[in-house]
């Protein structure tokens, strides 16, 4: 008989990272002259139009991924490699690396779910040592990034349906499950855990999580949030 596994979701920005890293990805690019340079501005106003429901995902992405589309899968991985090394490695939070050590001392899976696409999600899941990456799947042909996520993902609704999605996938069976995040946006997956821990809350979060008596950890406190 296969022993229950427990799972842990992490998210990802202001919860593992201190950083938004899809705006510093774009930061970084206009830094090295690798992307139009009013494509930051660009990106900013598609996430509000996203967040209040004017666009879609697969509408967001096509503006966040401008600087990759019609770049080789091996230019990008060495673009997002120097990326991670400058920008994310220096700012994961302690705290974090101290939880997901402490799920992987008790045999725990680890998972990263996150709204970050996977050409970036990937190789920081792996510089956390999380054995799972759940992220927005990037279309690619011949080896070159279209410019559009994979068809795949483009019905899914946000995190928990990429959560909901690979848990009816797997074969062995779910034991206890946890859930970290640090903005209310992640309410859904929140909800649909056995242990949900609102870490460094947004407001709004916060209120949900004291309604709801989630616990509440404050690690590393970082003001970058972006709503």
């Amino acid at each position: 008989m296969t022993l229950p596994i427990n799972i842990a979701f992490f998210d990802l920005d202001e919860t593992l990272v201190a950083t938004d890293t899809k705006q510093a990805w774009l930061e970084y690019l206009c830094q090295c002259n690798l992307a139009p340079q009013n494509v930051v501005e660009q990106e900013k106003r598609a996430y509000l139009d996203f967040k209040k429901g004017r666009i879609n995902l697969e509408q967001y992405m096509q503006v966040q991924l401008i600087p990759v589309k019609g770049k080789s899968i091996q230019t990008v991985a060495a673009w997002a490699t120097d990326f991670i090394d400058q920008h994310v490695a220096p700012v994961v939070v302690p705290q974090a690396l101290a939880r997901i050590e402490w799920h992987r001392n008790r045999g725990d899976h680890c998972v990263l779910v996150s709204n970050t696409a996977a050409h970036l999600a990937r190789p920081i899941g792996k510089l956390l040592k999380l054995d799972t990456v759940i992220a927005i799947e990037l279309e690619t042909l011949n080896g070159v990034y279209t410019g559009s996520i994979s068809h795949c993902v483009r019905d899914y609704r946000g995190k928990h349906d990429y959560m909901q999605a690979w848990l009816s996938d797997r074969h062995d069976t779910v034991g206890h499950t946890y859930g970290y995040s640090d903005s209310h946006w992640d309410v859904p997956l929140l909800e649909q855990v056995d242990s949900a821990f609102a870490v460094n809350p947004d407001p709004h979060l916060s209120l949900h999580a004291q309604k709801k008596d989630w616990t509440i950890m404050e690690w590393a406190r970082y003001d970058t949030i972006r709503d």
